[in-house]
């Protein structure tokens, strides 16, 4: 298994990253666009956790307490790296990406409770304008 790289998307590789998850199923997109969103966030956090950088690479290694997505997102809002807004869709993107990975069958944004979740995300439509999609 390959390491993943943590971070953002370079405008090539995300060129490459929107192609794919235009073109994926619906849950595909999910687990797509949350790992994204996940990684993102992990650099966040670990820019602004002081050194030493092993200590931060332990502690944001998956089976540690900052390695959960859930944890990172709670981590974010305690550094005031995110508002409680941004906080609240964090939270309800987990939940969407948890259904979609462990549901076994069946799962769309349409059904509920995923329609529901993203019907309560709050991102501003003002600020959509500023992401490249």
């Amino acid at each position: 298994m390959t390491k993943r790289k943590k971070g953002f998307l370079e405008s090539e590789a995300w060129a490459a990253f929107r192609k794919e998850y235009e073109s994926a199923d619906d849950r595909s997109c999910a687990l797509l666009c949350a790992s994204y969103l996940e990684n993102c966030l992990e650099v966040l956090v670990a820019e602004a956790l002081a050194h030493p950088d092993k200590a931060k690479a332990e502690l944001l290694a998956e089976t540690m307490p900052l390695g959960t997505f859930s944890a990172k997102i709670k981590m974010a809002l305690c550094l005031n790296i995110i508002d409680e807004m941004t906080f609240s869709d964090l939270n309800c993107i987990r939940k969407i990406r948890n259904e979609f990975a462990h549901g076994l069958h069946g799962l769309t944004f349409t059904a509920d409770p995923i329609r529901s979740w993203c019907s309560a995300l709050q991102f501003p439509e003002d600020s959509r304008h500023a992401v490249p999609w």
